[in-house]
């Protein structure tokens, strides 16, 4: 009788622990199933890097760029199309968020990089996915006057970049 126990506790140790490491196999919430999925990136563009961004057109100078890109890696469920969008642009209190919006372009561009089976839990069904590499190019438009310029110049710009589904 004892080993009967025995062996129906290590049982349910075993499923519990399946369970467990099917569970983790998530990647950081980046899996998005359905149309109440999210996933949402609080980005900064800064200067730190060696590099400065440039109106498009300008004279680049040697750590002069036209862009700055960002990649995410996102899991996305079969059959689903993913939508991006920038937010919340802000740079100082002194530029408008209707004035940011003119002059910086964010452009997204997907690319699906490898399928898998995706299963939540060791009982449910597995889910066919993509894994999609996104990439997010910053450019920067001339602005329209030269107090705007002032403003910009040797400040980060912060925006969060949302991910859903349909």
């Amino acid at each position: 009788m004892k080993r009967i126990l025995i062996f129906i506790v290590l049982i349910f140790f075993i499923f519990t622990a399946t369970d467990i490491v099917y569970t983790n196999v998530k990647a950081d919430d980046a899996f998005l199933e359905d149309a109440s999925d999210y996933y949402m990136v609080d980005q900064r563009l800064t200067e730190g890097n060696g590099n400065t961004l440039i109106p498009k057109g300008a004279i680049q100078g040697v750590n002069d760029v036209y862009y700055v890109e960002f990649q995410y890696e996102i899991i996305l469920k079969e059959g689903k199309e993913l939508e991006s969008s920038i937010e919340q642009l802000w740079i100082s209190n002194s530029v408008s968020q209707e004035m940011l919006e003119e002059i910086f372009n964010f452009e997204f561009e997907y690319e699906e990089v490898n399928t898998l089976d995706y299963r939540e839990h060791l009982f449910r069904e597995s889910v066919s996915a993509s894994v999609v590499i996104v990439t997010l190019r910053v450019s920067m438009n001339e602005p329209a006057t030269y107090e705007v310029f002032q403003q910009l110049i040797g400040r980060d710009l912060s925006f969060k970049v949302y991910f859903s589904t349909n």
